[in-house]
């Protein structure tokens, strides 16, 4: 009795070691300024500039639209790049990605566009209004047929991008041809038609349909996507860190002046470039230190829960305790989001790794 005991306390602590190694391996493999900046622009979202909706805080000050316009854009960014390291080959492998991205986010998404509409329609939320946009939102249409929700918009656009990635980065047709090019070449006339098409709808229906921001989005998510096909390193550089967060500024600081031009969309689009260089090289420096990377993981990892969610704690806290003060955003409003989207994530995921194992078994 007493070996068996003690070969099962063995057991049980080499477990735990293993694990605690693998998710070391994890943890070093990753490329730790993705985990950085993710943490830090969910963050911004969350606790500054939705924050100011919800509390006596005030968003309208300098740079503040403009990084968070970057912000958004870097999410699409990172994304396209994260989706990046898959290699697809054949029908199989894309009916696997979308599976795998289908089970990461929907359900999550669903439940959260689910929740903003029942507030809507008991307290009149202004987040999902009416069943048209939330049936048209978790379809992954609100984007395209107008008006678009607020807040999770940037998630209902995720799924067009999604249903077209695995066709981009699929090697099968350009390994057929001898690779013209590049061997996701075909990949690339896939994704250029999917950019004209909508922006044909857009401006034949006078741009009723298809948001303007959507094609913003579109051409971010690409950019990261080719840049991780591509295997374009990203390495950090003084200079480049120091000059993009100068331009930005400058640019920023100048940009009432292009209002009444045909240049301010040239302008913004460099403030979004710049914004994202000056942040993928701050999360590079950053990323350096073991502390800084240890206590933004958990935020980054919760990151998609927090986006997801921040909105119906912030609104029922609104309903029960008023306009938030700076004291409670910060040490009871914003706590509880991050606490509740880490249990939340870890829930599903401890979920999804049970449905993985029934089929294992089964």
């Amino acid at each position: 009795m007493t070996n068996w005991i003690v070969d099962k306390l063995f057991e049980l602590v080499r477990s735990l070691l293993l694990k605690r190694e693998k998710r070391k391996r994890l943890f070093m493999n990753r490329e730790k300024w993705v985990d950085i900046d993710r943490s830090v622009c969910a963050l911004w979202i969350v606790g500054i500039w939705h924050m100011a909706n919800h509390s006596v805080l005030n968003n309208d000050y300098f740079m503040f639209s403009e990084i968070t316009s970057g912000v958004l854009l870097f999410f699409m960014f990172i994304s396209g790049y994260c989706n990046g390291r898959r290699t697809i080959r054949g029908f199989a492998e894309i009916k696997d990605f979308w599976k795998r991205r289908f089970m990461r986010f929907y359900p999550l998404f669903f439940l959260s566009c689910l929740m903003l509409y029942v507030m809507n329609k008991l307290w009149g939320a202004p987040y999902v209004v009416g069943f048209r946009q939330f049936l048209l939102s978790v379809m992954g249409l609100s984007y395209i047929i107008l008006p678009a929700p607020s807040t999770i918009y940037f998630f209902v656009t995720l799924i067009p991008f999604y249903v077209i990635t695995p066709l981009v980065l699929n090697t099968y047709w350009g390994e057929r041809i001898k690779h013209i090019f590049t061997r996701y070449f075909i990949g690339y006339i896939i994704g250029l038609l999917f950019f004209v098409f909508f922006l044909v709808i857009h401006y034949s229906t006078g741009k009723e349909c298809v948001n303007g921001a959507f094609f913003d989005f579109f051409v971010f998510y690409f950019i990261g996507l080719t840049i991780r096909k591509q295997e374009i390193k990203l390495k950090y550089n003084v200079i480049v860190h120091i000059a993009s967060g100068i331009l930005f500024v400058f640019l920023s600081y100048f940009e009432p002046i292009f209002l009444n031009t045909g240049l301010l969309q040239l302008v913004r689009r460099g403030q979004n470039v710049l914004f994202i260089v000056y942040i993928i090289q701050f999360g590079m420096i950053l990323s350096r230190s073991s502390i800084i990377n240890r206590i933004l993981y958990p935020i980054a990892y919760s990151s998609m829960c927090m986006y997801l969610f921040h909105r119906e704690i912030f609104y029922i806290f609104n309903r029960i305790f008023g306009t938030f003060s700076i004291l409670f955003s910060y040490l009871v409003a914003l706590p509880s989001v991050l606490f509740f989207s880490f249990i939340v994530q870890k829930g599903y995921d401890y979920f999804l790794k049970r449905i993985v194992l029934r089929k294992k078994k089964g």
